[in-house]
């Protein structure tokens, strides 16, 4: 490690977590890089989830607690406190029922170093645990990088990474969406890679580990037909959207994938039988320039009609002709499926990756 020590800040939301935050606080403080400051911002916990967290900064003077004092309520809007708040060169997210390894930030500083600050940001392996998957040779890779466009794979669902697997420089991280309750990574990562920062994928030794089987309080378990989770669709398409065309218009790949994308999404919004909201997106994507003229008609005048068909009539082939004649965006033909790639995440023992770095 080299002399100098530049200071890493974590930041934490956390809402009713008042066992797992102490463990997710043991691997905080036995980390062997000791230069950091871990924010934690409470989002109106009902439990005692402040009182534990009061607690730990009155023994470490590096850890700093904050009540949210601003609407909306959620993750996001923690994180922007938390970034507001922040000191450190860098900056990792960490949610509050995952673990860092010992080690994590003395091996993302190193390499951050090592390349002297011309990345903007370094992205690191992550394994997935469970009460059932606690060693190495039962956790998964979270995911690793393939051959392909990042900006694609995460319109793809197959997500290159998570949350917690990055070490941004500070100035380089833009505002989260506190207008999304879900999908807000989908929404950050994919607003800093349009943004064309440099960034690689270290192969090292996974350093955190992601929690998989809390689930009873995410926004993520909700309903997929919640008018919640439709709005939230509805504003991370358009957000999307203005990405690539700010930065990223010229690309063709980008393009067609964000189409599959905002067409599943829009399918999953009829299937809720939520017109308005499908109305109102393709009208949004037409003045922001994604459809021409003639393919929102189309989805206007004529999805409503198959969506119809499919419930009530049992005719495949001419529904099929339908669709290419109307040169649909390769949506998967079984319509009530919604296209998922999510083959390649968790796919990976971490026991075989890590022998694959010998």
């Amino acid at each position: 490690m080299h002399k100098l020590q530049p200071k890493v800040s974590i930041i934490t939301p956390l809402f009713n977590r008042q066992e797992l935050i102490k463990e997710t606080h043991q691997s905080v403080i036995s980390q062997t890089y000791k230069n950091w400051e871990w924010i934690i911002v409470d989002d109106g916990s009902k439990d005692n989830s402040w009182k534990v967290i009061k607690s730990f900064a009155q023994k470490d003077n590096r850890i700093k607690i904050i009540e949210r004092n601003r609407m909306p309520k959620g993750a996001t809007t923690c994180r922007n406190i938390g970034l507001e708040t922040a000191k450190g060169k860098y900056v990792m997210f960490l949610d509050s029922d995952d673990l860092l390894v010992d080690f994590c930030l003395e091996q993302r500083v190193e390499y951050m170093q090592t390349e002297h600050d011309k990345y903007s940001f370094l992205v690191f392996p992550i394994s997935t645990f469970n009460k059932k998957s606690k060693t190495a040779q039962e956790r998964y890779i979270f995911n690793l990088p393939r051959q392909e466009n990042d900006i694609n794979r995460f319109l793809q669902k197959d997500y290159p990474w998570q949350t917690s697997s990055s070490l941004f420089l500070r100035e380089i991280i833009p505002k989260w969406n506190e207008k999304l309750p879900i999908y807000q990574d989908i929404d950050l990562h994919i607003h800093i890679l349009s943004l064309r920062h440099n960034y690689r994928f270290v192969y090292t030794k996974p350093d955190v580990l992601l929690r998989d089987d809390v689930l009873e309080d995410r926004i993520s378990s909700q309903s997929n037909f919640s008018l919640k989770v439709l709005y939230a669709k509805r504003d991370l398409l358009q957000d999307i959207w203005k990405y690539i065309k700010e930065n990223n218009k010229d690309s063709k790949e980008v393009k067609q994938d964000f189409s599959i994308f905002a067409d599943n999404f829009m399918i999953n919004m009829l299937q809720s039988n939520n017109t308005d909201i499908f109305y109102r997106l393709v009208y949004s994507l037409w003045r922001e320039e994604f459809y021409t003229t003639r393919e929102a008609f189309k989805k206007i005048a004529i999805l409503p009609v198959i969506d119809n068909a499919l419930h009530y009539t049992p005719l495949p082939l001419p529904l099929r002709f339908v669709r290419k004649f109307l040169n649909w965006q390769k949506v998967d033909l079984n319509y009530h499926r919604l296209r998922d790639n999510t083959a390649t995440i968790g796919t990976v023992l971490e026991k075989e990756y890590i022998a694959s770095l010998k």
